[in-house]
């Protein structure tokens, strides 16, 4: 049960499913865990098209759902023209605020708004939320652009606007 737990819908009550021999389990957290696996496992960048087959061929036959990339945000990075997907999981990124957005700018010099997010939610979780706006400020510089007619924020490391170090 402690094992299930885990890969369970948030809102389900526990004390409902105590006394059933039924478990229904979250598809999402499930794909994140096998997304996962598959990065472990094969140990290198995938292009798109490849990475997604093997991912959903990987995953237990739990209906016709398909894993979106949206699952992939604080997983793994997309680079480049080619789109190729390299492992860089949030959760093996220090918790110190300066170390974790060297960490990120070394690995990426522009993130967006959707990709940024997940590496820097735990911050928010570790400090309150205030803190967060502050280490934001602190350590980004915050563009936006216009990508396919919609504005999109950019987070980039202010060194690189302003010569300071991260």
């Amino acid at each position: 049960q402690h094992c299930t737990k885990l890969l369970r819908p948030e809102d389900e009550d526990l004390t409902e499913i105590e006394n059933s021999s039924k478990v229904r389990l979250d598809f999402q957290k499930i794909a994140i865990c096998v997304a996962h696996s598959v990065f472990q496992k094969y140990n290198k960048s995938w292009e798109e098209s490849e990475f997604m087959s093997s991912w959903y061929n990987d995953l237990p036959g739990i209906g016709n759902e398909k894993p979106s990339k949206d699952l992939l945000h604080g997983v793994a990075i997309c680079t480049g023209v080619k789109r190729l997907w390299k492992y860089f999981p949030e959760h093996q990124l220090p918790l110190e605020p300066g170390a974790r957005f060297r960490e990120l700018f070394e690995e990426q010099e522009r993130w967006t708004e959707d990709e940024f997010t997940p590496y820097i939610q735990r911050l928010s979780q570790e400090t309150n939320g205030d803190d967060l706006i502050d280490l934001i400020g602190r350590y980004t510089h915050v563009i936006t652009e216009s990508i396919d007619g919609k504005p999109i924020k950019i987070f980039m490391a202010k060194s690189m606007q302003t010569g300071a170090t991260v």
